[in-house]
Order: structure tokens, then C-alpha cells, then sequence
């Protein structure tokens, strides 16, 4: 997780992958309701990081808060993605 404190911007990469798959998703009439709220707090860390390291800060919460968060709710809400995908197939 350290390569998101050295580039912040990559994290907008994963949130714009969230967001397709939500968008995509909904397009598919699956409905998984996690995956947009799992992309907005990869944006949200993306002005959190990018505010940190702008103004000189070493504020290193998202180490204990932030990065657990982050890490369960892409999890989950990817894992919930493919069982209401799987569950559709049937």
C-alpha cells in the first residue's frame, strides 16, 4: 500500500474501475450496490493523499484507518458483484 503513498494518482485508476463495473452492473440490471460506494472512497483518498502530500504533511493515519476501509470495501464490494452475477446466471 505504500505505492499509493508515492503515487496517489493511481488510486483514481482504481476508482474509475469501480465505477465502470457499477456502471456496467446496473446496465445489466445486477445491481450491486456496493461498487459505487467503494469508488467514491477511492476518490475521496485520492484528495486525501494528493492534499497530504501537497502541503508536506506525514500524516500516516490512512495506514491504521484508511487503508483497512479501503481494502474491505473493494473486497466486498467486488465479491458482492460476482455473487449477484453468478446468482443472475441461474
Amino acid at each position: 500500500m505504500d505505492f499509493f503513498i508515492t503515487n496517489p494518482e493511481y488510486s483514481i485508476l482504481i476508482g474509475l474501475i469501480l465505477a465502470f463495473l457499477s456502471y456496467f452492473s446496473y446496465l445489466k440490471g445486477v445491481g450491486a450496490y456496493f461498487l459505487p460506494f467503494a469508488s467514491v472512497l477511492w476518490f475521496f483518498y485520492y484528495i486525501w493523499e494528493t492534499s497530504l502530500v501537497g502541503s508536506g504533511m506525514n500524516i500516516r493515519i490512512d495506514l491504521f484507518i484508511i487503508y483497512p476501509i479501503l481494502f474491505i470495501m473493494t473486497i466486498v464490494s467486488i465479491g458482492h458483484y460476482f455473487l449477484l452475477l453468478e446468482k443472475l446466471k441461474k
